[in-house]
This record gives C-alpha cells, sequence and structure tokens, in this order.
C-alpha cells in the first residue's frame, strides 16, 4: 500500500496520507490546508508552506473579468 500513496508531508515530503486539519500554508493569501506527518507534527512546526507555494507559484491579486468573459463566449 505504501506505493498508493500520493500526498506527502509539506514539511519533510515523505509520502504520508493522513490530513488532521491542524495545518494550512502560512502564506495569508494562499491559507492551503496541508498534511503534515507524525513526525513532523510532533516538532510543531509554525510556517508551513504548500507545494504550489514551494514552486513558486502565486495566486491572481484579481478577479477575472466576468463581463468580459460572457461577451467573448457570447462571440462563438
Amino acid at each position: 500500500l505504501e506505493e498508493d500513496i500520493e500526498s506527502k508531508c509539506a514539511c519533510c515530503d515523505k509520502p504520508y496520507d493522513v490530513y488532521r486539519g491542524s495545518y494550512k500554508c502560512h502564506h495569508e493569501w494562499c491559507n492551503v490546508p496541508v498534511i503534515v506527518c507524525a513526525q513532523c507534527d510532533a516538532g510543531k512546526p509554525t510556517k508551513v508552506e504548500c507545494p504550489l507555494c514551494k514552486t513558486g507559484y502565486e495566486a491572481p491579486q484579481m478577479d477575472p473579468d466576468y463581463e468580459t468573459m460572457a461577451k467573448k463566449r457570447a462571440r462563438k
């Protein structure tokens, strides 16, 4: 079953699949729930980063212009 685990601990990157709801990405604009393994949880990490933020992803700062998007869709 170990091979079937696709998720990883956000702290140590070891395969882990139990989400306890205790941690979220430390970036205030992200705040995505993350998985932390029991071993890392014992150390009580204070700043946990989600996999997307680790790769440098940044969420859009503005909402899309839905009105313009709808007009473009209507023209097709």
